[in-house]
């Protein structure tokens, strides 16, 4: 099985009622081609001389797929802007920055391929059970892309004020997206961390130099050092490990209130998580009405076992609900909210193909629509799966 062979096989939509109005924002479409987006924002900035905390955006579209988004920029230039793999198109003014609750849901079109028949075949029909019953609401690896390759995050050491190891894990630890300059440079910062001098002698990127040059004027002021980094890879710094605390949270969850027979896995990263099928309508219907709540300080009320569950998962990193929460810098915090524990697709379709890249085999063509936030991958991953229950392993 193959997903993302090129850029078409994986294309999302976003979807929203914003529409200009007037005001001092400027409106945009936003359609990008194997770019992240936070690489699309940074190259905004940089082509207009923007401060970057002048765009918002409302998520994260994948790097490679082919996408469309939207974005505010205060002050922005009524104009258009065409450079890589980007395209940003002027749609007028707007009285507020746009943010994730404008967007109503994504459309996807994703092609699976080097597929048998049988399995293309078996992977529909799981399809048609995921749009009756739903998947679980995991985050999926798109966004642990600041985890380190040897898995340690970066705002487990930040939340715990250990500046030092907070900061060299962002600038200077292995990365799996990383490219080969970058990986280069990495080594080099990790070889002579210390030396500021002799670290900016081998460094390029403008993120990591800005850092370096405020160190060789304040060695050790490391908590300080951090915000210079760019704000949106801070906030995708918490989001990931409060992302990684919610997955294990909802899997043990669903381990404890799901039969063994109910229950598969599926991978997210280096983790096995905790996946349904074929549950009866009663459990799928409990199920749907349910949420688990981010975990931050900021929480206020909790049911006792789900705290009790978040607990026991902080306490693998050493700390605690309590622990979740930065004093500085305050534009930098653990969101709060509740994200729903199912995912029920809309306007499910499929068809399967002859596979053009790949001789003797099928492609599965499949096109939904989810909510804000929810992983079509892990959709992906849903229907794909081996469906041997935990309960047949045990057996």
């Amino acid at each position: 099985m193959k997903i993302k062979c090129q850029p078409s096989d994986f294309r999302v939509e976003e979807i929203t009622t914003r529409t200009p109005g007037g005001g001092e924002y400027a409106l945009y479409e936003l359609r990008k081609e194997s770019l992240g987006t936070p690489e699309a924002l940074r190259l905004i900035a940089r082509h207009w001389g923007l401060p970057p905390e002048r765009i918002s955006h409302g998520g994260l579209k994948d790097r490679h797929a082919l996408t469309k988004q939207y974005l505010t920029i205060e002050g922005g230039p009524a104009e258009n802007l065409r450079i890589k793999n980007l395209t940003l198109t002027y749609l007028g003014q707007t009285d507020r920055p746009y943010t994730s609750e404008d967007i109503s849901g994504n459309r996807f079109k994703i092609t699976i391929r080097h597929l048998t028949k049988q399995r293309a075949e078996k992977s529909a029909e799981e399809l048609r059970l995921v749009a009756q019953e739903g998947y679980p609401n995991y985050f999926d690896e798109q966004r642990f892309g600041s985890v380190t390759t040897s898995g340690e995050f970066i705002a487990a050491a930040w939340v715990k004020k250990e500046y030092e190891q907070a900061l060299k894990l962002a600038i200077a630890a292995p990365q799996p997206f990383d490219r080969p300059r970058r990986r280069q440079e990495k080594a080099v910062l990790r070889k002579h961390w210390g030396n500021w001098e002799e670290c900016l002698k081998h460094v390029r990127s403008k993120q990591t130099r800005r850092v370096l040059q405020f160190l060789a004027r304040h060695p050790a002021q490391f908590r300080r050092a951090m915000v210079r980094i760019d704000p949106i890879l801070r906030r995708l710094f918490l989001s990931a490990f409060q992302s990684a605390v919610w997955n294990r949270v909802l899997s043990r969850y669903l381990e404890q209130d799901l039969a063994p027979q109910w229950l598969i896995e599926i991978p997210i990263g280096r983790e096995k998580v905790k996946c349904y099928r074929n549950i009866p309508a009663t459990v799928a219907e409990k199920l749907r009405q349910q949420s688990l709540p981010l975990p931050s300080a900021r929480v206020r009320q909790m049911p006792e076992r789900i705290r009790q569950l978040t607990e026991e998962v902080l306490g693998q990193w050493g700390l605690k609900l309590q622990s979740l929460k930065l004093r500085y810098p305050r534009d930098t915090f653990f969101s709060a909210g509740a994200r729903p524990i199912v995912v029920i697709p809309k306007d499910v379709g499929w068809g399967i193909h002859t596979d053009e890249m790949y001789k003797n085999r099928r492609k599965l063509v499949v096109a939904f629509q989810l909510p804000r936030g929810a992983y079509a991958t892990i959709l992906i991953k849903r229907i794909t799966a081996p469906t041997v229950t935990c309960g047949q392993c045990r057996a």
